[in-house]
């Protein structure tokens, strides 16, 4: 679907919301290329979107993929629950408890974690990405998207956004942006246990550094 079709998808999703809250996820879909990611979702069955807020990924993910199995994990009850409200019947499990994760049962065959690893200490990186290859079914996908710190330009103003969204709109939690080069994420997935598939630049047409890094969980 073009933009148009899926802006009016989203403003019906989430109509419920508050007008500010709408204008965010609005402008949020706009600034990252989530077609992209959603096609490295071509054939999987189920998904777990960790750090997924107000589900805006999975909701893209089911309208182009309507019999995926959506479940969303974020340690933010409000988003949670505002995830919830604007998704009521649709076929998408939110929590915002860790061993809720336990109480699904399942493997899944694709784990994303976008736009999360910059707001956490990069000591933490390896044990948390470790922890993902337990929901992962043997040969699972992990997909990855950050922003890195080149070109320069686009860098300044990614930080002079999430400063804005974390200090002074309170939009997101965590601790002060990290933007490393590429090749520290790619690193972490590797000590992590992972294979790394894809690792691309998608930044093309958009002034944000995004990034893609696409990982398989070799086996035990």
């Amino acid at each position: 679907m073009n933009k148009l079709s899926t802006i009016r998808y989203l403003r019906q999703c989430y109509t419920g919301l508050p007008f500010r809250m709408q204008v965010f996820i609005l402008v949020r879909y706009l600034v990252c290329p989530w077609h992209l990611l959603i096609e490295q979702l071509d054939g999987m069955k189920n998904i777990l979107d960790v750090g997924c807020g107000h589900g805006l990924f999975l909701c893209l993910a089911q309208q182009r993929f309507p019999a995926l199995r959506c479940c969303g994990f974020d340690h933010d009850e409000k988003k949670i629950r505002l995830a919830r409200q604007a998704r009521p019947h649709a076929d998408i499990n939110f929590s915002s408890d860790p061993d809720g994760l336990i109480s699904w049962q399942e493997k899944f065959d694709c784990i994303s974690f976008i736009d999360v690893l910059y707001s956490i200490p990069p000591a933490q990186w390896i044990e948390i990405l470790q922890q993902f290859r337990r929901y992962l079914k043997p040969g699972g996908t992990l997909i990855v998207k950050e922003t890195v710190n080149h070109p320069p330009w686009k860098f300044r103003l990614c930080m002079a956004q999430e400063k804005m969204a974390l200090q002074i709109l309170r939009y997101t939690k965590g601790d002060a942006p990290t933007l490393p080069s590429p090749g520290v994420y790619t690193s972490a997935l590797k000590a992590a246990g992972f294979i790394v598939l894809n690792r691309q630049r998608l930044d093309k047409g958009y002034p944000w550094p995004h990034y893609l890094v696409v990982g398989k969980s070799m086996t035990d």
